[in-house]
């Protein structure tokens, strides 16, 4: 503490102190900024990232994740009955190869996915749910 006092004693160290503190005041307070900043982001974005998750268990050929990943007031089926589905599609048009195009938020507060499989536009929209992000529609 002697140190500081000396240093605080002329009017130079003084000023050198204010400043030391103000700038570290202000660091404090962007570092503040920058993290709830960040925070909202996060929110923000569909976490974790269920579009993604989507797209590589589809593609992948694990249905039960990309069924899973469904809203239980959107599906109206049974898991079971959700993977047949996708197994029959599978067989019908080949292996799937969604790709991500554009996410974008809708006013609701979900997130429009315009996604393409082999070339066609498809679509999903995700909501936030209790269990995390889920897919509300499709096409």
């Amino acid at each position: 503490m002697s140190n500081l006092s000396n240093i605080a004693g002329t009017r130079e160290g003084l000023l050198r102190y204010r400043f030391a503190r103000a700038s570290l005041l202000l660091i404090a307070l962007l570092a503040l900024s920058s993290s709830l900043s960040q925070a909202s982001l996060a929110a923000a974005k569909p976490r974790p990232d269920a579009a993604m998750r989507f797209v590589l268990a589809a593609n992948r050929g694990d249905f039960r994740t990309a069924c899973r990943l469904y809203s239980g007031t959107y599906l109206k089926v049974s898991q079971a009955d959700c993977q047949a589905l996708y197994r029959w599609g599978v067989n019908l048009h080949g292996r799937f190869d969604y790709r991500i195009v554009a996410r974008q938020k809708l006013a609701g507060g979900h997130w429009y996915i315009a996604l393409t499989r082999c070339q066609s536009p498809s679509f999903i929209e995700l909501a936030h749910e209790r269990a995390g992000w889920r897919i509300v529609a499709g096409g």
